[in-house]
């Protein structure tokens, strides 16, 4: 079964392929290594008649024929003419995804091809486009409710056709479980249970969700059946659910049986055990959703992902597919919801909640410090379109709760969580509360980010302390830091190599930033520190010596200012492995070759903080702190 491929940032492959270019033959002739060894063996005038032989789409070619040329070009090396039949496909009225996903099947080296082209070629952005329609054509293929649909039935025929037919239905993973759960629903499809049951399990993690929100079914052989499986499955995010069942004074004893039979066999296969009750559960849950680890994280080289829900009313799985990035604060606030409706009165659902809800708006690019009804952003189908602000429910809530998520901000290092919660506490609390001993206001006075030490101080400010409080030594030193703001970017770059440390900052220098450098990283630092408001990022050349690369990023960390700055490491020739290494689970840290173009260095730069959720500053914000 083909996977899901991500194609990568597309500046980024652009900038590496102008590095490749003269590689284009070896690239060549690696592709036609994966497509036809034997074409690495023909005579060179054979290879060059065939390279000679520059072909062009015509008007009435198909997407399958436009596809198989886009490859077959590729394999030639012929660059120019592949990219010209890959935008006539990515371009043609009768595109169909599904089409050039099959295709892609009955070659099984044409994804390696795809791979080898976004990682090594001129064209990366058409190959990438082009792996993305595969990759569409597979997801419009797994959801096909009639394919689904037929391979339940197959379960029934020969050892043969059964077995093919859950490799079809694990294939179409979470879309296969409603048309399997309303089959157990159905008296007159018996013959059918016992296979579904032994299916069930094989379908694997993507089956937890649907199955978990099925234990809502009014069958209670079916919640039995379904209990089973995720026992079976063995995922522990399924233990609030079944604990629910346990729970329900409407549960048949035979199913709170199966639930408890169920957890059981979860808690054996994960080593853990669990007393939570099932609210308490979902809280738990819901913080693991707000965290996005382990099985419950989304796959983040999808678009969208899945919000299952039972209808009562249908009796039926329904689901809403949201953008990636905010699957797991959606489920976040799904989880405490569920919570809340089975313990109204549990401030730690509620402050969940609410955190969850203010991440949502600024993955979905809302200015979380906003209340702004009508502020446009990208589309969230689990929310109504009059949904209120995340501003409101916050201050609505109180200053107990946003302490809460400026808390949760803090500790998880969530810049745009901090930035909302720091909102509505300037708004609702009073000094008493800002300025205690144990405030989160005065913890973000240390925050890694710049307009989050701002907001807080301000917040701090605005309050007229009338006594010491912890850490208010800080507060006028960050508020002269935000009277000098622009919005323009201040970069620091750091390179022994004084010709290489002129040609970077003369790239940088758009106009639009201001660029320093120093051969000396603690000349660089201390010169940065004492003249810029803050700083923007630092390049860092990747051999520098006097100290070290390891020793400068270290430094860097280490004060509260930079502990966080976005770090681009220019490399050399032989210097990846150590500024790898140097880099390690550090997602501040870029690395890029030495000598790129500065539109490209910039753009690693905005990458790192698109990352790392690091705020901008325009040059309003910038105007209205400074007054």
């Amino acid at each position: 079964m083909m996977g899901y491929f991500t194609t990568g940032n597309r500046a980024k492959r652009n900038h590496e392929a102008k590095g490749l270019a003269a590689t284009t033959v070896s690239v060549s002739l690696y592709i036609a290594a994966l497509i036809a060894p034997a074409a690495l063996f023909a005579p060179t005038a054979m290879v060059q008649s065939a390279l000679a032989q520059a072909g062009s789409p015509t008007a009435d070619a198909t997407p399958g024929s436009l596809f198989v040329d886009f490859l077959h070009y590729s394999v030639l090396g012929r660059f120019e003419v592949a990219d010209g039949y890959a935008r006539q496909l990515l371009n043609h009225p009768d595109l169909d995804p599904v089409e050039i996903h099959r295709l892609s099947l009955e070659n099984d080296r044409s994804v390696e091809t795809l791979l080898v082209l976004i990682r090594n070629s001129s064209i990366a952005d058409s190959a990438g486009r082009v792996m993305d329609l595969i990759r569409e054509g597979e997801h419009l293929l797994r959801k096909d409710g009639d394919r689904i649909r037929a391979n339940i039935e197959k379960l029934v025929g020969s050892p043969q056709e059964e077995h093919f037919a859950i490799i079809a239905l694990t294939d179409s993973g979470e879309y296969a479980i409603p048309p399997m759960v309303q089959a157990l629903d159905d008296d007159r499809r018996q013959a059918l249970w016992p296979r579904i049951i032994r299916a069930l399990p094989k379908i694997g993690l993507p089956a937890v969700r649907p199955l978990a929100e099925s234990l809502q079914h009014e069958n209670a052989r079916v919640v039995q059946i379904v209990a089973g499986a995720l026992g079976d499955l063995g995922y522990a995010h399924a233990i609030p659910y079944l604990q629910s069942v346990v729970e329900a004074p409407e549960s048949s004893a035979e199913s709170r049986s199966a639930a408890m039979a169920a957890i059981a066999r979860i808690e054996l296969s994960s080593g853990r055990t669990s007393n939570a009750s099932s609210a308490a559960g979902f809280v738990a849950l819901g913080g693991y959703y707000f965290d996005e680890t382990g099985a419950v994280r989304a796959d983040d080289r999808l678009a969208e992902a899945n919000i299952w829900y039972w209808d009562k009313a249908t009796q039926l799985l329904q689901f809403v597919s949201v953008p990636t990035q905010i699957f797991g604060a959606v489920m976040g606030m799904r989880c405490s919801e569920r919570a809340l409706s089975l313990e109204s009165d549990r401030p730690d659902a509620i402050g969940l909640w609410l955190a969850s809800n203010i991440r949502r708006e600024a993955r979905l690019g809302m200015n979380v410090e906003s209340d702004d009804a009508g502020e446009t952003a990208m589309a969230d189908p689990s929310r109504p379109a009059d949904f209120p602000r995340a501003l409101y429910f916050t201050r609505a809530a109180g200053a107990r709760y946003a302490q809460m998520s400026l808390r949760r901000a803090l500790d998880s290092g969530d810049t745009q969580l901090a930035l909302g919660a720091i909102a509505a506490l300037r708004s609702i609390a009073g000094p008493a509360t800002l300025m205690s001993h144990d405030s989160p206001l005065v913890g973000a006075l240390r925050y890694p980010d710049t307009m989050v030490r701002i907001r807080a101080a301000v917040a701090l400010a605005h309050a007229l302390p009338g006594v010491h409080f912890e850490g208010s030594h800080l507060v006028t030193p960050i508020l002269g830091r935000a009277a000098a703001l622009t919005a323009s970017r201040n970069i620091v770059v750091i390179d022994n190599d004084q010709n290489r440390l002129n040609a970077t900052i003369n790239e940088l220098r758009d106009g639009q930033s201001t660029v320093i450098g120093e051969a000396n990283a603690m000349n660089a630092l201390e010169r940065a520190r004492a003249e810029l408001p803050r700083i923007s990022g630092i390049f860092i050349a990747a051999d520098v010596m006097n100290p070290s690369l390891k020793d400068v990023v270290a430094a860097i960390r280490r004060v509260v200012d930079t502990s966080r700055v976005p770090i681009v490491v220019m490399l050399g020739a032989d210097d990846r492995l150590a500024a790898e290494r140097v880099a390690g689970n550090d997602d501040a840290i870029e690395i890029v070759d030495t000598g790129s173009p500065g539109d490209i260095l910039l753009q690693h730069l905005d990458d790192v903080n698109r990352r790392i959720g690091q705020s901008t500053i325009s040059e309003d914000v910038a105007h209205a702190l400074a007054i």
